[in-house]
């Protein structure tokens, strides 16, 4: 029996040495020497029993393990002690655990499953010089786990189903992961407080959370690694020193996270197909280099409070957003290829950062947007073919553009300051000229112009000029007093565009086929005149938040959005313009105390709207062949009279949601549906005014044939078609003859001359008109007297102000009638400088007289005409009279 065993022993001694020769012969612990026999994966054999789990303290138990168990090996470096081709089952522990040990030991070849929720298929704690390869792990609490382990290489191994991590290291070093297949965990791999860790060549599949999570660790290469279906691909926390390279990153929720690390290397990485490609927070010191990032569904790239990097030489494709940037300092971002995203390039909130030749194109909105930065030089960028805008700039100051290439598409700008931008910018070969701070230019005939803007500039002369196939072709910003006249602007976004200016007169343009004739944004007291505005594909004249607005005598047709669109802007006059064949003539929208008269709206879907607006006057226009003629939804308390509303397709006059409108004077007839109509909530809007109501033409006497008339108003009220209850009680027997003649001033003051110290001095004028309503009186600009009743025929007095200094005055008039019409004057009051006599204690009596009786006498003539002439008139007719009284006596 004894000799039996001996022989059994014997045999298993030979069959190791084989199997020592055969697979473990050329074992090195050397990384460098493994690089050789890195692809050589050899087939994993199993035993066919199933071993207890294996507990191993100190380098003792570990040597009386192999001599037990009949194993290979004396633990040094050249003859390393190897565990083999065990099949362990796990029972809520561990199935391999090794403590404590220094001895260079290989575990090889074994497949290790639980049976149990929890446990450890392998542990090392506190041991260092060990290999693990072609082991096959699965459905542990952790595959393989190091604490306090050193010189460790991991290698071949397919770990799976873990229900924390496939492979755990904490505060190890010197690990080496290679060529593992690491699929279905919690985490694929985790290192923590690791540090000089190698991992190349593994297969990083569908781990619930990271495929790589590194946290507070320093010194860590990856590199060749294929990272697929993860949550995260790779993820960092805390950590230095990542040199990432040649990496592919697919169909993970996010390719790669980096957070709160230092001098990191992202090299050569492909980075395709995932939800978000690149996420980098707190990082510093970073090279980004040659990555291909494309085809994610989200972001490609963001980083989020970071400086001194280097951002270059990458490709970003197919993404919503190309490259986004918060909070940066100190980067250069130079020589990328970034088409087909929302935006290639945004910085917010950056600092002293170069932005030089990188390729962006094809972006659905930006190639470049900057906000809230400053000291940023972008140069020399090729920029084409971007929808929106080659380069955008908002909120940011103290930047340098320079020699950059830009098609179709220039520079946008909003709320900046201070910027250098070189006429070396250049637009389809054509320059860019911008100027800020400046006082006085005049601007005119630049012969190939690219794009002009004016930042900052007062009193300036703009005109002839001919800009076509950029963006902005002329763009004011926070500019004054200045004047743009005879422009031609072709295929263009916004031809002439305003942002916070004040006092701009744009006169006699000629602008076509743009996106927005005339865009004009949080401006004030702008006057738009005779421009000839046609074929853009939004609006023709487009106001946003802009008070105290003219336009007048423009001609817009054949726009797809609005002819003129006037939007969260108060106090507009819109008169005088003829607007056809747009989707809506002229629109109102929640703009109030406006007046829209004596235009022409014809051929459009809605003449004339009103949305969301209130207490404006709509009188005196021609609105005819729309679909809708005057279109009011949700207005509220405006006025309508003295429209001619005819030969509209379908409703001449339709009130949807509108109450207390005052409708009345009108003539409302001969469209081709309906006359007028109320629909939804419409209460208090009242069809007349005064006894008189609107004219309905051949339609009233076809409802109401039995109505009687005093010549003036018909006896029965017309009743308001729809849901309301509208009736017109006065309707008008004959048509209403449309009021376009502005009042008429009859007497008006001279100008003069007043002394310092003066009192109590009157001015006055004499209007007729009959529909008068208010007047305004401006001295120097400013208003001092506002919206004053008048009468026709009776005088407007004024007061000139006592205690004026020496100078000299404007005051205008502006006299209003009830339909819109205006009229002005202007007196020019200079008050004199009193001189100062040498002796002032004598004064006598007769030179005070005399002084009275002249003040007396100038106040008596200042007002209207001199009294002189009308003396001298009436004493030559006396004479006359007189005379030929005479001649007939004395014929008689």
């Amino acid at each position: 029996m004894k000799s039996a065993k001996i022989q059994l022993r014997a045999c298993i001694f030979i069959l190791s040495i084989m199997v020592l020769f055969i697979q473990v012969g050329s074992f090195d612990f050397d990384d460098n020497n493994q690089n050789d026999d890195i692809n050589d994966k050899q087939t994993i054999i199993f035993s066919a029993g199933i071993h207890n789990p294996i507990i191993i303290d100190g380098d003792i138990e570990l040597a009386n393990f192999i001599s037990e168990e009949f194993l290979n090996g004396d633990g040094s470096e050249g003859n390393p002690y190897i565990i083999e081709n065990y099949s362990i089952n796990v029972d809520n522990n561990y199935g391999i655990q090794i403590r404590n040990t220094n001895a260079n030991l290989v575990i090889k070849n074994c497949s290790i499953l639980t049976n149990s929720e929890y446990g450890t298929a392998i542990e090392l704690s506190n041991v260092n010089n060990t290999h693990i390869y072609e082991c096959n792990i699965s459905e542990q609490t952790y595959g393989i786990s190091l604490f306090n382990s050193n010189n460790i290489a991991i290698r071949n191994n397919n770990v799976t189903m873990s229900l924390i991590d496939g492979i755990h290291c904490y505060r190890s070093q010197n690990i080496s992961l290679l060529e593992n297949n690491i699929s279905l965990n919690q985490d694929g791999i985790s290192l923590h407080f690791t540090n000089n860790v190698t991992m190349q060549k593994n297969i990083l599949f569908e781990n619930d959370n990271r495929g790589v999570l590194i946290g507070t660790s320093n010194n860590i290469s990856v590199e060749f690694c294929e990272f697929s279906k993860n949550n995260e691909g790779l993820s960092s926390d805390s950590s230095s020193q990542l040199f990432i390279l040649q990496n592919t990153f697919t169909e993970n929720g996010l390719g790669v996270f980096i957070e709160d690390s230092l001098d990191n290397d992202l090299i050569q990485n492909n980075i395709t197909l995932n939800g978000e490609g690149v996420l980098l927070l707190n990082v510093s010191n970073n090279r980004i280099l040659e990555n291909n990032i494309t085809s994610n569904s989200n972001q490609a790239f963001l980083c989020d409070q970071s400086s001194n990097t280097t951002f270059s030489y990458n490709k970003i494709s197919n993404s919503v957003i190309g490259s986004e940037m918060y909070d940066v300092d100190n980067w250069i971002i130079s020589f990328n290829n970034i088409s087909h995203t929302n935006i290639g390039f945004e910085l917010y909130n950056s600092v002293d950062s170069l932005i030089s030749n990188n390729l962006i194109q094809f972006s659905e909105i930006f190639g470049i947007e900057i906000q809230g930065s400053r000291n940023i030089t972008i140069n020399n960028n090729n920029l084409s073919n971007n929808t929106e805008g080659n380069l955008e700039l908002y909120n940011s100051h103290n930047n340098t553009i320079a020699a950059n290439t830009m098609d179709y598409s220039g520079i946008s700008l909003s709320k900046c300051k201070n910027n250098t931008i070189y006429q070396s910018n250049k637009i389809i070969d054509r320059p860019i000229y911008y100027y800020e701070n400046m006082e006085s230019l005049s601007i005119s005939n630049l012969e190939n112009l690219g794009q002009l803007i004016l930042v900052n500039c007062n009193n300036s002369r703009i005109n002839a000029l001919n800009i076509s196939n950029v963006m902005n072709a002329i763009f004011l910003e926070f500019c004054h007093n200045t004047n743009i006249s005879s422009i031609i602007c072709v295929n263009t976004t916004e031809a002439i565009k305003l942002y916070s200016c004040e006092s701009i007169f744009i006169q006699s343009n000629n602008l076509l086929n743009n996106f927005d004739g005339i865009y004009i944004e949080k401006s004030r007291s702008i006057t738009i005149q005779e421009n000839i505005i046609r074929k853009n594909s939004n609006h023709g004249i487009h106001i946003l938040e802009t008070d105290f607005i003219s336009i007048s005598e423009n001609y817009v047709n054949d726009c797809q959005g609005m002819g003129i669109m006037v939007s969260n802007s108060d106090n507009s006059t819109i008169i005088e313009n003829e607007v056809g064949n747009n989707t809506v003539g002229i629109a109102l929208t929640y703009s109030h105390t406006s007046s829209i008269s004596k235009n022409i709206a014809s051929m459009s879907t809605a003449g004339i709207a009103l949305f969301n607006s209130l207490f404006s006057t709509i009188s005196n226009n021609t609105v005819q062949y729309n679909q809708y003629g005057l279109y009011l939804f949700g207005s509220n308390d405006n006025e309508c009279h003295y429209n001619c509303i005819e030969f509209n397709l379908e409703i001449g006059l339709i009130l949807i949601n509108s109450n207390n409108n005052t409708i009345y004077r009108n003539n409302i007839q001969n469209n081709q549906l309906i006359q007028a109509n109320e629909t939804g909530m419409c209460e208090g809007n009242e069809w007349d005014k005064n006894g008189f109501g609107n004219f309905w033409g051949e339609e009233y006497t076809s409802i109401y044939s039995d109505a009687e008339n005093n010549g003036i108003i018909w006896n029965i009220p017309y009743k308001i078609r729809g849901e309301g209850d509208g009736f017109d009680n006065f309707p008008l027997v004959f048509s209403v003859s449309i009021d376009n003649k502005a009042p008429i001033i009859i007497k008006y003051p001279s100008d003069f001359n007043i002394d310092e110290n003066y009192l109590d001095t009157i001015i006055s004028w004499i209007v007729v008109e009959l529909n008068p309503t208010n007047y305004s009186i401006y001295m120097n600009g400013t208003e001092i007297e506002s919206e004053a009743i008048w009468t026709s025929g009776a005088e407007i007095t004024f007061s000139i102000p006592n205690g004026l200094e020496p100078g000299t005055y404007e005051i205008t008039i502006l006299i209003y009638d009830i339909n819109g019409n205006s009229s002005n004057n202007t007196v020019i009051l200079t008050v004199n400088k009193e001189e100062i006599q040498a002796n002032t204690t004598e004064t006598s009596t007769e030179e005070t007289t005399t002084e009275k009786t002249n003040v007396v006498e100038e106040k008596k003539n200042i007002s209207g005409f001199s009294t002189l002439p009308m003396v001298l008139s009436l004493l030559l007719g006396i004479v006359i009279r007189r005379k030929g009284s005479k001649n007939k006596n004395s014929t008689s």
